[in-house]
């Protein structure tokens, strides 16, 4: 298995799980639109926004991978970077994407946001599977 795989394997970038919405360059806008993306501009921080989960992830794969938006291309979340850095295998992380998807799957939610609202402690641990696994160190 290579980081490559985790990432398809995994989606959850894509699918909503961990993000609302993804910055969208004004070149990139037609293009998700087209896909039937809907879309948001923020005034306050003069961006575009397509929200999640992206039309463009279908089958659990990117079916735009070449020409994905900028945010998407550069994006890596924590679990995927401590792969990328040796620390574990990508067996090993592909065995807790397996485990969140399947708390995901048994809380009956479809991202965090839904599962903090839930405030119960299985919907708790899944937050913190999350933010431990893949989101990383919060920003100070």
């Amino acid at each position: 298995m290579t980081p490559s795989d985790l990432c398809v394997a995994c989606g959850m970038c894509c699918d909503g799980t961990m993000f609302g919405n993804v910055v969208a360059h004004d070149h990139e806008l037609v293009q998700m639109i087209f896909l039937g993306a809907e879309t948001k501009y923020k005034e306050e921080e003069d961006r575009h926004f397509f929200l999640q989960p992206c039309p463009a992830h279908v089958n659990g794969s990117c079916s735009i991978y070449e020409t994905r938006p900028q945010t998407c291309s550069g994006y890596k979340c924590a679990l995927l970077k401590r792969v990328l850095r040796n620390e574990i295998t990508p067996e090993q992380a592909m065995k807790k994407v397996e485990r969140v998807k399947k708390a995901k799957q048994d809380l009956g939610v479809a991202s965090v946001r839904e599962a903090r609202q839930l405030k119960t402690e299985e919907a708790n641990r899944f937050v913190q599977d999350m933010q431990n696994g893949f989101y990383g160190p919060k920003k100070k």
